[in-house]
């Protein structure tokens, strides 16, 4: 029987990517799989969120390989996808990032349609459509994302605090709607917001702000389907983000404002703050459709999405591929300071 081998990255910085991949392989591993997250080195595990994982070293990976195993590779693995010459997954978290990952005017051939993949995992309708496009010929299957309602505790709108959650991304646009927020506050004399940019933080942190967070501001569009606004909706934040994308999928649409509009955002940030603690109707029904939204990410709908794409990928396995390595490959990650290095050469035109 396949074994399924995912990778994970060697860092402690917070990603919803990364414990997404945790996630998957815990729900294999309760329904009868025999999965494992594969770090670089031994006795390593994420420890910003809890976990009871099944995690190995590559060490000890390349003692129990065998040819019907099927490795999970990460989107961001970009021209090193293709060093594992074996029946492969890319897991496609993100649509940008994924190509971000790779040089701008390439002439290699594509990491993702290197030998052996047998299927894509997308994150959310967007990704999973956008991918179609490019890869007719491959199955790609949306396994969307669940949050664990216990980790992230509903707060009522009379529970919580003037505080503006803030994702950490797109900061340009991020600085400009909250400056203008501020701005338009002192102007009327309105008491200002606290502003946390959720940054650097455990998953019991982020619970935390998120819970006492009266709204979520979320400037970044360029995701596959961001964790931390599903983790806020089930917090009850109201979600304030652009139009566009991935977002335009799950975020009510009361919060919703057109892309390069700034002040948009920000008076709708501002008619909230007016607005607490009274909480308008307005106010209370986007809440009341964030409830909606949140019930389609309830984690057994993910853990059954996620067995439902495996079925299909084990069906397919079968015939796909080339047997696995002698040995898994050295870590391609290299230090940061190297991949700055690396992007920066390959950013250059080249014809």
């Amino acid at each position: 029987m396949s074994r399924i081998l995912y990778y994970a990255y060697n860092n402690q910085r917070p990603s919803g990517g990364q414990k997404q991949t945790y996630r998957h392989v815990d729900i294999l591993n309760a329904a009868g799989c025999e999965a494992y997250v594969v770090h670089e080195s031994a006795g390593y595990r994420l420890n910003w969120f809890q976990n009871s994982t099944r995690v190995i070293d590559r060490a000890r990976l390349n003692r129990m390989l065998n040819a019907d195993d099927i490795v999970v590779l990460p989107e961001t693995l970009g021209p090193a996808l293709s060093l594992y010459p074996c029946r492969k997954v890319i897991f496609n978290k993100g649509l940008y990032i994924g190509y971000g990952s790779q040089p701008i005017f390439r002439s290699a051939a594509d990491p993702f349609r290197s030998p052996g993949v047998v299927a894509m995992f997308a994150v959310g309708e967007h990704n999973r459509r956008n991918l179609v496009y490019g890869y007719p010929d491959l199955p790609v299957i949306d396994v969307g994302v669940g949050v664990d309602a216990s980790r992230f505790r509903f707060a009522a709108l009379s529970d919580k605090q003037l505080t503006i959650a803030c994702v950490a991304k797109a900061q340009n646009a991020l600085h400009t709607v909250c400056g203008l927020l501020r701005a338009r506050l002192a102007h009327f004399r309105v008491p200002q917001p606290h502003f946390v940019l959720l940054r650097g933080m455990s998953e019991t942190e982020v619970a935390s702000v998120l819970h006492r967070s009266l709204a979520l501001l979320m400037l970044n569009h360029e995701e596959g389907l961001p964790q931390t606004v599903v983790e806020a909706v089930l917090s009850g934040c109201i979600i304030v983000a652009p139009a566009i994308g991935p977002l335009a999928e799950f975020v009510p649409r009361a919060g919703w404002f057109q892309p390069g509009e700034p002040a948009e955002a920000a008076a709708f940030l501002m008619s909230l703050i007016v607005d607490h603690p009274k909480h308008s109707i307005a106010v209370r029904q986007h809440l009341s459709e964030n409830g909606r939204v949140a019930q389609r990410y309830a984690c057994k709908f993910e853990a059954e999405r996620v067995l439902d794409a495996w079925d299909t990928v084990l069906s397919l396995s079968a015939s796909v591929g080339e047997p696995l390595p002698k040995v898994w490959p050295a870590d391609p990650c290299p230090p940061l300071a190297t991949r700055i290095r690396q992007r920066l050469l390959s950013t250059r035109v080249v014809f």
